[in-house]
This record gives structure tokens, sequence and C-alpha cells, in this order.
């Protein structure tokens, strides 16, 4: 549920509004096969509930925080410092 906060791991002393997503694993039946497959990825109560018949959660919480000024990645965007070799490049001879 992304928008409400989960508790107080969502409270950083940086930003005080940042909110959480509670990711979950699950299982649920295959309406074909009617055996019970493990979902290759995590998802919202909401996500899960609204897409399969039959399910049920399989662990605990997976939860994350997001905080809407962070930077993700951007292939387009220039890198903040120039790149650094590690080692000198060796010119042949």
């Amino acid at each position: 549920m992304v928008g409400a906060c989960c508790g107080s791991s969502c409270v950083s002393a940086h930003n005080r509004f940042m909110t959480c997503l509670v990711l979950y694993s699950f299982r649920f039946r295959d309406p074909v096969t009617r055996i019970w497959v493990r979902a290759g990825y995590v998802a919202e109560r909401e996500v899960i509930a609204a897409r399969y018949a039959e399910w049920e959660i399989a662990g605990p919480p997976e939860i994350r925080d997001v905080d809407p000024r962070d930077d993700h990645f951007d292939p387009t965007r220039q890198p903040r410092q120039p790149l650094r070799f590690r080692y000198p490049l060796i010119e042949a001879v």
C-alpha cells in the first residue's frame, strides 16, 4: 500500500513524509491444473486479490521505503563526477 506509513520504519530524521510500499511473497492456485504455485515476484495485497481468485500469503511482508524525491536510474543522465580509471592505461610500445 503506497501512500500510507507502515510504522516507525518509514519515519526518519531527514524525511518525515516518506511513504512505504508493503509487498508480499505469495502463492496462488493455477486455474487449469489446480496446483498451488509459488509466485516468482512480490506484490501488494490488493494487486494479488485483484489478479487471482485463490491465493495466500507465503511469508512476512517486505517493506520498502519510497521517497518521491529519490533519483531513479536515468540512462541519459551524465555522471556527476568524471569517471576515473582504477589502473593507469598502458599503451602498446
